[in-house]
């Protein structure tokens, strides 16, 4: 059987089997106690407390069994809901990193173009804090980027076809006219309405920008910034390309500097 279903009867069966230990066969016995007391023989006390715990007895018993099984079922049922409520919130909690820490500017709006939420690339692209800016319409706070025309029709193909995607003109925090790629998705609930749209803004220049830094830490020391071997062996490549295509004498020069390793290594 599955963990789930045999830790139930398990649990069922054990507390079936506390329960019947205290109200039955406890109370038998003190009742074959007293009957013997009262001077009665054994098999006779037998007898009689069988008698005395027929009817209300087998009764309250099996009425106090079924509130033992209520609540074994109510306690396991409440910890598979802590167990999945606790993987839901680990889950929400994942995606929000990753929002957050994605590059792409991204603000998540509701039915009417409200900002409900952003991630931290697009507080920066627009030069603003969140608090700033939650709340308010997103054609308010880029108009040169959704004219009210422009948001309208966008909105529009959105709510027919669950998507639009497409180049647009915007102006960043600097100030500067910047090309942007955008995709506008539509959430749907259960129900298939819709109940938000998440947008996904790509900017150009920053994307440029991004490149370059990548290039110049892959191609020059962070210390001093001079260019390091692998960008020292792209030129070298480039270098030889070029005197094989010109049919030219290509030298190389080797320079080695006395007393620099031990520098190096010992400063860093």
């Amino acid at each position: 059987q599955p963990s789930e279903k045999a830790y139930e009867q398990t649990l069922s069966f054990l507390t079936h089997w506390l329960a019947f230990h205290i109200l039955d066969h406890d109370r038998r016995m003190a009742k074959i106690v007293l009957f013997l007391k009262q001077g009665s023989r054994l098999e006779e006390a037998k007898l009689a407390a069988d008698k005395a715990m027929n009817g209300a007895m087998m009764a309250l018993i099996d009425t106090i069994l079924s509130m033992y099984d209520f609540l074994t079922t109510q306690t396991l049922e409440l910890m598979r809901e802590v167990t999945r409520r606790q993987q839901v919130e680990q889950k929400l909690t994942l995606s929000k990193n990753v929002i957050d820490s994605t590059f792409e500017s991204i603000f998540i709006t509701d039915i009417d173009g409200k900002i409900i939420d952003i991630n931290p690339s697009f507080s920066a692209y627009i030069g603003s804090d969140a608090s700033q800016l939650i709340g308010r319409n997103i054609h308010q706070v880029k108009p040169d980027m959704f004219t009210r025309d422009k948001l309208n029709s966008i909105w529009q193909i959105t709510s027919r076809d669950g998507h639009w995607s497409g180049e647009i003109n915007t102006v960043n925090a600097r100030g500067n006219n910047e090309a942007a790629w955008l995709t506008l998705s539509a959430i749907h609930d259960e129900h298939a309405h819709i109940t938000n749209y998440v947008g996904v803004l790509s900017s150009a220049s920053q994307l440029l920008q991004h490149q370059h830094l990548l290039e110049q830490q892959a191609n020059h020391d962070a210390l001093t910034g001079l260019p390091s071997r692998r960008l020292m062996h792209d030129r070298l490549q480039q270098a030889i390309k070029q005197s094989k295509r010109y049919d030219k004498t290509l030298a190389v020069c080797f320079l080695d500097l006395d007393g620099f390793k031990a520098v190096n290594d010992t400063f860093g």
